[in-house]
C-alpha cells in the first residue's frame, strides 16, 4: 500500500514506473509487479482484466487506423489497471480501504511534523532537507525525502503542507478521499475518530482551494447519514453557506484564486505571449482555463480522443508548443474519446453506488461527486489507488468475495464458527474429562 501511494504521488521521477530514463528503478518495480502477480493472480479468474484489455485493444487499433501508423500510448492508465488487478486479490473486501486509511494516516502524521517544524524553524528545516532531499522541482517543492516533502509555497503567509506529493493541492485530494472513507469505515463517527481528525488537520495545513471545495462531497455524506430530518440538514447547509461563504470567499486561496483563474481569454493571450518570448518552454494553465481548453480538445477529437499530448488540439492551438492540462474531469474523455472515456465514467458511478451500499450508508453517488471534484485540478484516473475504487463494481460483479458487504458476512461467519468450535470443544472436554 505504501508503494501504491508513492507510485501515485508523482514526486521524484524515479518513482514513476516504466520511466525509460530510470531503468534500474523501473526494473525493480516491474519485478515487484511480477512477484505479486504470480502469487495472487496467476490462477484466478481474469474476466475483469480481459474485458478492460479488449476495450483498450479495440481503442488502440482504432487509434492506429486513425493516424495510419503504429502509434505510442500513455501507459499510465494501463499499468494502473494491472496494479488494480493485483490489488483486488491481494486485499479482500474492506481490507484495501483499511490499509489505505492506515498508511495515509501515518504519512499525514509525518507530514504534519515536517510542516509544523517548517513553520516554526524554516531555515533549520531547509538545511536538513538540503542534506536528505532526493529531488526538488524548484517551484512547489523545496525538497523531497520520498515519504515526506517540504513545500516551497506560501498562502496568506502560511507555508503549505505538500505531504508525500509534489504540490499541496494534490496532497489535499488524497486527504479528502481519506476523510470520505474514514467516515464509511467508522460509521460516520468523527468524535474519537483519530484518522478523520488527522486527515482534517492535514487538509487545513495544505491551504488548498481544491481540498476545501472537494470537501463538499464529504460534508454531504456526513449530513445524509446522520439521523437528521431532511429539513434540518438542508437548513444546516444554507446556514453554513450564509455564514461562512463570505468568509471563505475573502480568503486569498479561495475567492482570490478563483477570480484570478476566471479570465480565460486573458490567460490564453498571456500563454501565447509567453510562448512567443520563450520558445520551447512548457506551460500548464490554471484550472478554469485548463477546463476550457480540455473541452476544446474533446470537441476536436470526439470519438477516439487525441491519445498523446502532442496530438491535442491545445498544442496545435499554440503552434506546437508544449502545453499540459491537468483537468481530469474532461481529460479521460478528450484523451481516450467519448466511447472509451464513457466506459470509465460508467464504472465510476456503478462503483460509487456499490461502495456506499456495501458500507451500509446513504448517498449512492457521493464518491463519484468527490472523485470528480478532486479531478477538476488533477488527473487521478491514471492513479492505481483511485482506479481500484473506480473498478470496484466490475471486480465484485465477477467475484462476490471481493465485495465489502460479503467480506463483512465472511468475518461474521468466521467469528461465529470459531465461537461454536470453541464452545463444542469445551463441552467435549467437560463430558469426557474423567477419561485419560
Amino acid at each position: 500500500m505504501l508503494l501504491l501511494f508513492l507510485w501515485c504521488a508523482y514526486t521524484a521521477p524515479f518513482l514513476k514506473p516504466f520511466d525509460t530514463q530510470y531503468l534500474f528503478s523501473s526494473f525493480i518495480y516491474v519485478t515487484i509487479y511480477l512477484c505479486y502477480y504470480i502469487k495472487f493472480r496467476l490462477r484466478k479468474d481474469h474476466k475483469p482484466l480481459i474485458i478492460l484489455l479488449i476495450l483498450f485493444g479495440t481503442w488502440y487499433v482504432a487509434q492506429c487506423i486513425k493516424v495510419s501508423s503504429v502509434t505510442l500510448i500513455d501507459f499510465r492508465l494501463l499499468y494502473s489497471i494491472i496494479l488494480c488487478d493485483i490489488s483486488f486479490y491481494l486485499y479482500k473486501g474492506k481490507e484495501f480501504f483499511v490499509y489505505f486509511e492506515k498508511v495515509l494516516f501515518h504519512l499525514t502524521l509525518l507530514s504534519l511534523v515536517v510542516w509544523g517544524l517548517g513553520v516554526i524553524i524554516p531555515e533549520i528545516m531547509r538545511s536538513i532537507f538540503d542534506v536528505i532531499s532526493v529531488w526538488s522541482n524548484g517551484n512547489t517543492t523545496y525538497g523531497n525525502a520520498i515519504i515526506v516533502a517540504l513545500g516551497d509555497q506560501h498562502s496568506m503567509g502560511i507555508l503549505r503542507n505538500i505531504g508525500f506529493t509534489w504540490e499541496a493541492g494534490r496532497f489535499s485530494s488524497f486527504l479528502v478521499v481519506g476523510m470520505f472513507f474514514s467516515l464509511l469505515l467508522h460509521k460516520m463517527r468523527t468524535k474519537g475518530n483519530y484518522y478523520f481528525i488527522v486527515f482534517l488537520a492535514g487538509l487545513i495545513s495544505t491551504v488548498s482551494t481544491t481540498g476545501v471545495v472537494s470537501c463538499i462531497g464529504v460534508f454531504i455524506l456526513y449530513l445524509m447519514n446522520k439521523r437528521f430530518r431532511l429539513k434540518i440538514y438542508i437548513i444546516t447547509i444554507l446556514l453554513f453557506l450564509i455564514l461562512f461563504l463570505p468568509y471563505l470567499w475573502s480568503m486569498d486561496f479561495i475567492g482570490g484564486k478563483i477570480l484570478e483563474n476566471a479570465d480565460v481569454n486573458q490567460e490564453i493571450h498571456n500563454m501565447s505571449v509567453s510562448f512567443e518570448n520563450n520558445r520551447g518552454s512548457a506551460i500548464t494553465p490554471q484550472r478554469i482555463t485548463g477546463l476550457y481548453l480540455e473541452f476544446l480538445n474533446l470537441m476536436n477529437d470526439f470519438w477516439l480522443g487525441y491519445n498523446l499530448n502532442k496530438n491535442s488540439y491545445t498544442v496545435s492551438l499554440f503552434g506546437g508548443e508544449e502545453t499540459w492540462l491537468s483537468n481530469g474531469v474532461i481529460l479521460i474523455l478528450s484523451k481516450y474519446g467519448i466511447l472509451l472515456g464513457s466506459v470509465f465514467y460508467f464504472l465510476l458511478f456503478k462503483s460509487s453506488k456499490k461502495l456506499i451500499t456495501d458500507f451500509g450508508h446513504k448517498g449512492s453517488y457521493l464518491f463519484a461527486l468527490t472523485f470528480m471534484l478532486i479531478n477538476v485540478s488533477y488527473d487521478f484516473w491514471s492513479s492505481g489507488i483511485f482506479m481500484h475504487m473506480v473498478l470496484y463494481w466490475l471486480y465484485c460483479k465477477y467475484d462476490t468475495k471481493l465485495s465489502v458487504s460479503n467480506h463483512n458476512k465472511y468475518l461474521l461467519n468466521n467469528v461465529l464458527f470459531k465461537y461454536l468450535n470453541n464452545y463444542s470443544n469445551l463441552q467435549f472436554r467437560k463430558k469426557y474429562s474423567h477419561m485419560p
